[in-house]
């Protein structure tokens, strides 16, 4: 997870597309097995699998709770934070460095965070039986974190990465990363729905195995609007 937050950092530092392409699909091209996956999903801004941003079924209240079952924070030093910072992510940071990091012995944090178990972590919360144990969850998650990962598990958690960082720039750092056509790796990105699939089918050289599933959600274009049936039949001509 370490290396992700590096690479987030890097691609947040920069306004250039090209520099922010070049960050990410380095990064991409290092990763092993399921990584490769987990990684392209959180970097689509997502803790789980899919088209939607999924929430983890936490809220502001039950982050509260984990952050102070963390760190020992109370909540009102969240609160205050995120007044600072108007943004969940940089106030848990905030509050965690201030609290002297995760608040836990040295030995509990000293083994870097992998992938796999973060997103296993956000699973188990998503799943977990109750608003209490989501929080309990969670905060268990944090304990392990640094200041500076911690910004991003909120981040990711909530959805808003914050890193100037759009799905068409993903998708293209992707192609990037294993040399693969560009429209290919959208068209398998639209069909799929699922950043961290995609990767794993570019890495494969597999983008054309790509299909619909039932019941999945695909990424498509905004609609257009239009007055009536009549206007749509106009517009799109023999159907």
């Amino acid at each position: 997870m370490r290396a992700w937050v590096e690479t987030a950092e890097r691609v947040a530092a920069t306004t250039r597309t090209s520099e922010k392409r070049a960050a990410i699909a380095a990064y991409l091209r290092t990763l092993d097995g399921t990584d490769l996956a987990v990684a392209a999903t959180f970097l689509g801004g997502r803790p789980l699998p899919g088209t939607g941003r999924e929430p983890l079924g936490i809220g502001w209240r039950g982050l509260l709770d984990a952050v102070e079952a963390a760190t020992g924070a109370d909540a009102d030093a969240l609160r205050s934070a995120y007044d600072r910072t108007s943004d969940p992510g940089d106030a848990v940071a905030l509050v965690m460095a201030e609290a002297g990091g995760a608040g836990q012995p040295p030995a509990e944090t000293e083994r870097a965070l992998a992938l796999g178990e973060v997103a296993a972590a956000y699973r188990a919360t998503a799943t977990a039986g109750s608003a209490r144990d989501r929080s309990g969850t969670f905060a268990a998650l944090l304990r392990r974190c640094d200041p500076r990962t911690a910004r991003f598990i909120v981040r990711i958690a909530t959805g808003e990465l914050r890193i100037g960082l759009r799905d068409g720039l993903l998708d293209a750092a992707i192609a990037e990363a294993f040399d693969r056509p560009p429209a290919d790796v959208s068209r398998a990105r639209m069909l799929t729905g699922d950043a961290g699939r995609t990767a794993e089918l570019a890495r494969e050289d597999r983008l054309g195995d790509a299909t619909l599933d039932p019941f999945s959600p695909v990424g498509c274009m905004l609609a257009s609007p239009a007055e009536d049936a009549a206007e749509i039949i106009r517009r799109l001509g023999p159907t």
